[in-house]
């Protein structure tokens, strides 16, 4: 049975404004008990002076070397997050409630990563989409939700995006650089000093210093620029006793995936592929369903053999052919005749990615510690609850075994402070999917709602 300890959670979060990683812990904490913003949302006038101080005018002392047409912005900052996903959006806000000055850089022009409008994924966790009944992850992310679900409530992805973006404007304790990039950092003695990101529609350059760092970036970013050690493919059975690894290690990882949406138009809507789509045929679904098609397909899943980061724009080729592919075989194979009213109405462009590099920390989770074998985290501080679930890297172009091996797991399990922060730096936490598990774990804790 797994214990849970209900721990004053402003003692771990006011560490962070005290530059300690090791202060404190908790895993629940009632809704009643999450603090509001720290003051009243910042009036029209004050997001705008904000706004302003965060592109200058263009002073020529103000360039930076090899950089003669962007203008360098100073900033400092308590809190610096990388990652503008889920995971940094909650990290953001929980900070900023607690009284911590955030500044959080987002490489898109929305904020959700993987459950933003750009790839759309929807939000799953330890509730197993309803197959453990009564368990959500709560806290910060459960708000998001619920706030989603009576002011959206027709799930427009472009509003969900909105929802996000005034979360985090309206909160005066955060700075958010969107469409910038994180692409250097400046380490000293094990403590990392400075970052840099960019912002090229605004020919911005910004040098963050800040307390504490975050990499929410999914593919550790931040962390490959500190040098902090970090982890790819899956490891053998026998480093962790894994009963669900394989035997040997390797660099594949789970494939990246795209997903479209459609909708019946009331009238016959004719569908011509390009002449790249793959020429996909009922064999190729033999384990694969698309009786429903408003939603597109998570099976869509190719480039687990490759790099999913260097490769990404082959990627994203093949899983557009694959869609195109299928899309043609719903509606021009005679098959699904009901598909005539039915047309595309979304396609996404940016592959969902499920893994690439994964931090190490203090402590690496593995599948005993998920299942329960070793015992209670004293440093707990999340849960989670998505079964094991490992795709074979082979993706959509191996039809003869199933798209996905998903394996139980009996009861929710903690998370320890040492899996979320980097062994290698003094002021580095990680959260998302890059925290530090071995890949057999990795297949539960990568989900989102986690």
């Amino acid at each position: 049975m797994t214990h849970f300890k209900q721990i004053d959670r402003r003692i771990f979060l006011k560490g962070l404004s005290a530059g300690t990683a090791t202060l404190g812990y908790s895993v629940y904490v009632r809704a009643g008990d999450l603090p509001a913003s720290e003051g009243n949302p910042p009036s029209v006038e004050e997001i705008r002076r904000s706004l302003d101080s965060l592109s200058p005018e263009p002073d020529p002392s103000r360039r930076f070397e090899g950089e003669p047409n962007m203008t360098l912005v100073d900033l400092e900052t308590d809190f610096f997050i990388a990652g503008g996903g889920m995971a940094g959006v909650c990290a953001a806000l929980a900070a900023a409630r607690n009284g911590i000055k955030v500044v959080l850089a987002q490489d898109r022009s929305r904020l959700g990563g993987n459950a933003s409008s750009e790839v759309r994924m929807h939000i799953v966790g330890s509730d197993h989409s309803g197959a453990r009944k009564g368990w959500r992850e709560a806290g910060i992310l459960e708000e998001l939700r619920l706030e989603n679900a009576a002011w959206n409530p027709h799930s427009a992805w472009e509003l969900w995006d909105l929802l996000l973006y005034d979360k985090l404007i309206s909160e005066p304790n955060v700075t958010l650089l969107l469409d910038s990039v994180l692409y250097a950092a400046e380490v000293e003695g094990g403590v990392i000093e400075r970052v840099m990101a960019r912002c090229d529609k605004t020919e911005n350059l910004y040098r963050i210093k800040a307390k504490q760092y975050a990499d929410c970036t999914g593919d550790c970013r931040l962390a490959i620029e500190t040098g902090a050690e970090f982890r790819w493919g899956h490891e053998a059975r026998s480093e962790f006793n894994e009963p669900l690894a394989p035997e040997d290690p390797g660099p594949e990882t789970l494939g990246s995936s795209i997903l479209f949406t459609a909708r019946d138009y009331g009238k016959p809507i004719p569908y011509k592929p390009p002449h790249w789509a793959r020429k996909v045929t009922k064999d190729d679904l033999r384990f694969r369903s698309v009786k429903n098609w408003e939603y597109g397909y998570w099976w869509i899943e190719w480039g687990g053999e490759h790099d999913t980061i260097r490769d990404n724009e082959r990627i994203r080729f093949e899983l557009l052919s694959i869609v195109m592919g299928v899309w043609d075989y719903i509606k021009n194979s005679g098959d699904h005749p009901d598909s005539a009213n039915w047309g595309m109405d979304w396609v996404g462009m940016i592959p969902g990615k499920r893994e690439s590099r994964r931090v190490i920390g203090d402590h690496i989770l593995t599948q005993s510690d998920l299942m329960g074998l070793n015992g209670d985290f004293e440093d707990a501080v999340a849960i989670g609850g998505w079964p094991f679930d490992n795709h074979p890297p082979s993706g959509f172009d191996n039809p003869e075994i199933p798209p996905y091996v998903s394996v139980k797991i009996a009861e929710v399990y903690n998370i320890p402070l040492r899996s979320l922060y980097s062994k290698d730096l003094k002021n580095l936490f990680i959260a998302g999917r890059n925290i530090s598990t071995s890949h057999v774990a990795f297949t539960s804790t990568r989900v989102m709602g986690t």
